[in-house]
């Protein structure tokens, strides 16, 4: 009568020339006889892992590792199908067993970067991708995860170097080719991405991870047909690669197909009860589908388990956008520096050369000296510093850019009196290179937002670090020293949300400019099909800013005020749909609302001044959008509350003189909504002094906003002459001369 160990025998050989049948046969034959044959089990997992088979790959393996607890490869590939799970914890303790019985091996070390990885724990995934090149030299497979791990610490150009590298070595695996698809996305260069994981696809169409990677590229030409294509397959290829269920979703709500938005929504709501981190994706996938199912109570199951204090790892800069609650951000934040690696202070002790008693060096650090909101903002600022007593350096860190293609680059190169590029360098040799520049106070400009890199701040490139403009709450990091905000942004009732210690500048903290232009042509109501007669309140927030909340307050204003209109940025297909829904089901006639589409700057800029109200959104208010309606002499209604992001209109709206139409609550934010609407003498006073403020408000003061950082500079330039630690500042009034 066969042993288990003769169905084993004969099992492996069939696996060895490919008959999977008989070795699936052969190997259930064997446990069969011996349900604890540890050998069947192993080889039975590896080949239900090879079929895609993970979940039951990983039961199978879970048995053989206690069978075979000294057998390094069988915890090894455990630890692979966990991974292709989404079971990260634990590949990544097979994955320490397996190295605790095998030290040092390449292979093993791979692995565990990507179990690392899945985590989010970025800067320990490059130590153990870095670990197994330096074990195997040649490892192409390594080279390309490196790259994957580098793009999210934010250093495309050497993530770009790995990548090519990987390719040259191993041009016939699909993980090279990816990774240089990524590589060449982040860099700003989607076409180019999308040709680089084409090149594996010609072998393959059919592999997952180049399937999602090209679609993100299509996403980011604009091409949303071919993106929700591309996703489509990836997800039915492999439904737990990260990432790629957001993805479908979100270009299932821009294509229009929101049943199916709805339906992945629901998909994301569920995996959150078994993956809190989710809960957020699932959130923000509602939010862009204006899909507001379950969304209020699935936003307080969010934050309970923030509170709770349960490990959770979604983007910052994700939180802001749906939580108005600054301790719940500050959380957030800090379980993502922890896990990305970007909690850590180094240099904070170090000996930094003495401070001189001659000029301050400042250096802004940003990856936007470009065609970008922040640019536009803070250019005029950049060019109204004194050079007495200062020098200004210009840090660029984002995608390689022409000058003459992109005139606001060239103005940000010409506005310091230094102007570095580093996206090319790692972050070891950025770091270097900007202590070698003896900066006296770092001024990051970007927090979390896209391309930026915290690890350079994290390692401190200056004995003093400030955040400033480009994110709108705490980074919790331990090494940025400074918030630069203002008392609105930042009230001291909520100082305890920053990890930063607060600078209050006197008028407002954003930077700004008399600068705007409209287009000549102002386009009649009727050109943007709008009524002649009608009020018309408008919202240029990306619709993905309006939370359930917000837009019940506005169908209250529409109900109390039937003469008037709701004007509304459209950004993909799905928008006009969805809102016109959510009208009807508040009683109010779709066709009261309108839409806008995207237009260029200048002519946006004209359009405002058909408008009658601006209703702010909430808890992420409009911001530069908000500016850009006051210049217009659109007066903006907020509704202030409680996080930075939540009160940045109020502190625009208290700089350029009409604190009246900050509100405290939902129904104050109806009421004064209402009576506005109602009251056309009213809109002509605040439109009136809204184009007076043009010239006299401090709010588009370039030089005075220019006056006041640098009167907080010195002040933080001096507690570090004085040996004394980071502390709240608050700057006196300042004068533009």
């Amino acid at each position: 009568m066969p042993t288990a160990e003769a169905y084993f025998q004969q099992a492996f050989a069939a696996h060895r020339v490919g008959d999977v049948a008989n070795a699936e046969r052969g190997y259930r034959l064997a446990l069969a006889l011996d349900r604890q044959h540890g050998p069947s089990l192993h080889m039975l997992g590896v080949m239900l892992a090879q079929q895609g088979r993970y979940a039951d790959a990983a039961e199978s393996l879970r048995r053989a590792a206690r069978r075979m607890p000294h057998d390094f490869s069988v915890h090894n590939n455990l630890g692979n199908a966990l991974v292709k799970v989404g079971e990260h914890a634990d590949a990544l303790r097979a994955f320490d067993r397996a190295l605790a019985l095998a030290p040092g091996h390449a292979q093993v070390l791979n692995n565990r970067g990507n179990a690392l990885y899945g985590l989010g724990r970025y800067a320990d995934a490059i130590d153990s991708y870095r670990a197994a090149i330096e074990r195997e030299p040649r490892y192409g497979e390594a080279m390309a995860n490196l790259a994957k791990a580098l793009l999210q610490t934010g250093q495309s150009a050497e993530a770009l170097r790995w990548a090519e590298q990987a390719v040259a070595l191993a041009p016939n695996r699909p993980a090279p080719h990816v990774a240089k698809g990524w590589a060449l996305l982040e860099l700003g260069k989607p076409s180019e991405g999308a040709l680089a994981v084409g090149q594996w696809l010609v072998q393959d169409d059919n592999h997952a991870e180049a399937l999602w990677c090209r679609g993100q590229c299509c996403a980011a030409l604009g091409h949303d047909d071919l993106a929700y294509e591309a996703y489509a397959r990836a997800y039915a290829l492999e439904p737990k690669l990260p990432g790629v269920l957001e993805g479908l979703a979100d270009a299932a709500a821009r294509t229009g197909r929101l049943d199916e938005a709805r339906r992945l929504a629901a998909v994301l709501r569920q995996e959150g009860e078994r993956d809190p981190a989710r809960l957020v994706a699932a959130l923000l996938v509602q939010s862009h589908a204006l899909d507001w199912t379950d969304y209020i109570a699935l936003r307080d199951r969010a934050c309970q388990i923030v509170r709770a204090g349960q490990p959770y790892r979604p983007h910052p800069f994700a939180i802001l956008q749906v939580v108005d609650d600054p301790m719940v951000q500050r959380q957030v934040a800090r379980d993502y520096t922890r896990v990305a690696g970007y909690a850590g202070n180094n240099g904070g002790e170090a000996a930094w050369p003495e401070p001189q008693s001659g000029r301050i060096r400042v250096a802004y650090l940003s990856a936007d000296f470009r065609e970008h909101p922040t640019t536009r903002l803070a250019a005029a600022t950049w060019e109204a510093h004194t050079r007495q007593g200062f020098e200004w350096v210009g840090v660029y860190l984002g995608p390689a850019l022409d000058p003459q293609k992109d005139p606001l680059h060239a103005r940000a190169m010409q506005a310091f009196d230094r102007f570095e590029v580093i996206t090319d360098l790692d972050d070891e040799a950025a770091v270097q290179r900007l202590r070698e520049l003896h900066i006296d106070i770092a001024v990051d400009l970007m927090g979390f937002t896209k391309y930026a890199r915290p690890g350079l701040l994290a390692r401190r490139v200056a004995p003093v670090q400030a955040a400033y403009l480009g994110y709108p709450g705490t980074t919790a990091m331990p090494a940025i020293d400074y918030l630069l905000a203002d008392r609105w942004v930042a009230p001291r009732e909520a100082w305890g949300a920053f990890a930063e210690q607060v600078v209050w500048l006197p008028t407002t903290y954003q930077a700004n400019n008399r600068e705007r232009v409209a287009a000549a042509h102002t386009p009649t109501r009727a050109e943007l099909g709008l009524p002649e007669a009608a009020v018309v309140l408008a919202c240029f927030n990306n619709p993905g800013k309006i939370q359930p909340e917000t837009f019940a307050c506005w169908m209250q204003v529409l109900q109390q005020v039937p003469g008037a209109v709701l004007w509304l940025l459209t950004t993909h297909a799905g928008v006009e749909q969805a809102l016109r829904a959510h009208a009807a089901q508040a009683g109010v006639d779709p066709a009261r609302l309108v839409f806008a589409p995207k237009v260029g700057h200048a002519e946006h800029m004209a359009r405002h001044q058909v408008a009658d109200l601006f209703l702010d959104t909430w808890p992420y208010n409009a911001h530069t959008t908000a500016a850009d309606a006051l210049w217009m002499g659109l007066p903006v209604l907020t509704m202030a509350g409680h996080s930075f992001a939540a009160r940045v209109a109020a502190s625009l709206l208290d700089a350029v003189g009409l604190p009246e139409l900050i509100t405290h609550s939902p129904q104050a934010y109806v009421q004064r909504a209402v009576a506005l609407a109602r009251d056309g003498a009213e809109r002509d006073r605040l439109r009136a002094h809204l184009l007076r403020a043009r010239d006299q408000a401090p709010l588009f003061d370039a030089a005075l906003r220019a006056r006041e950082l640098e009167a907080a500079f010195r002040q933080m330039h001096e507690r570090r002459c004085q040996g004394l630690p980071p502390a709240p500042l608050d700057v006196p009034p300042q004068t533009a001369g």
